[in-house]
């Protein structure tokens, strides 16, 4: 069996809650803000994906030996606050459709990336 190592940066975007590791499209565990860990692959290479909607990683394939890297996207998370915030200078039909704009790019940008450590 091969192994991988998972490492989450530290940042200030979700760090309370521990972030879910998809290996294969299987759970096998979560991260804390900060924290690594090493997991065990059937084959020389895997697709992983960390995160649950809104903050989740796209897939990234990792090759045994290989350390996944996963910080905070801080142009998306700057672009959807910067929405938020701007709803908050209008009122009526404006602001609500900066709200709904503001909850929809929650989901379509990812406030998360995954690269490999070079």
């Amino acid at each position: 069996m091969s192994e991988i190592k998972i490492k989450r940066e530290t940042g200030f975007v979700g760090i309370i809650g521990k972030f879910p590791i998809f290996i294969n499209g299987q759970k096998v565990g979560a991260l804390k803000n900060g924290e690594e860990a090493v997991f065990l692959i059937a084959a020389n290479e895997a697709e992983v994906r960390a995160g649950s909607a809104p903050m989740k990683t796209k897939p990234v394939t990792v090759k045994a030996g290989q350390t996944l890297l996963i910080e905070t996207n801080f142009t998306n998370f700057s672009i959807c606050l910067g929405v938020l915030l701007l709803g908050l200078f209008f009122g009526g039909l404006v602001r609500v459709i900066l709200l709904l704009l503001a909850m929809a790019l929650m989901f379509l940008l990812p406030f998360y990336s995954a690269r490999i450590e070079e």
